[in-house]
């Protein structure tokens, strides 16, 4: 399915996965780059439903079923609360949306993974299916939550299919910095960059 939506974009393109496990931000990274919150965060855990999301004209969402069919909506009908309907229809294997305006350059599609460790391993399957088709991935992981065994894991698998990867810290407004006596002894940002050389 990926390789129909690359032919049907008229420039040439670039895949990326946003990856990732369940809530670390990877939702929140593609809200920001639609340029609004279209997806509940934490919304589709279970689900295992990829989210395919790119720039253009007309503002619209395309939902592919399992038995092939495939149904459109456009325009303002298209919200956060008609996305969460979308997500809960049954059948539904993927949501491909444009949106105009969008902060992803023509011919860019990001795809908002299912978490690796989501329920019932269908994050993992549905990971598999896509990876081919990537041409890079963001990796994003919480800043206090640090690798875990499982990132280390699902890290090797990524790097094993496709070896650009660019990591992405989240939530990283959460971070403060320490003070002793009142007096700032390391700022947040410095705690970020321990963290990354880390």
């Amino acid at each position: 399915y990926l390789k129909a939506l690359k032919q049907s974009l008229s420039e040439p393109s670039l895949t990326v996965g946003i990856c990732g496990l369940t809530g670390s931000g990877k939702t929140s990274l593609m809200n920001a780059l639609l340029g609004e919150k279209l997806v509940s965060e934490g919304a589709r855990n279970s689900l295992g439903i990829p989210i395919l999301c790119r720039e253009g004209e007309t503002r619209s969402a395309t939902v592919h079923y399992q038995d092939g069919r495939t149904e459109s909506v456009r325009g303002r009908k298209l919200t956060r609360s008609f996305m969460k309907k979308l997500l809960s229809l049954p059948g539904v294997v993927r949501i491909e949306v444009v949106m105009p305006g969008a902060l992803i350059p023509r011919g860019v599609c990001f795809i908002d993974t299912p978490g690796y460790d989501s329920l019932a391993g269908s994050g993992e399957a549905v990971l598999r299916n896509i990876l081919p088709e990537l041409d890079m991935i963001i990796y994003v992981t919480p800043i206090r939550s640090g690798l875990k065994g499982s990132d280390h894991e699902y890290i090797r698998l990524l790097m094993n299919a496709n070896g650009r990867m660019i990591f992405v810290l989240s939530q990283t407004d959460l971070e403060s910095g320490d003070t002793e006596a009142g007096r700032m002894v390391r700022s947040a940002e410095a705690k970020i960059a321990g963290t990354i050389e880390a």
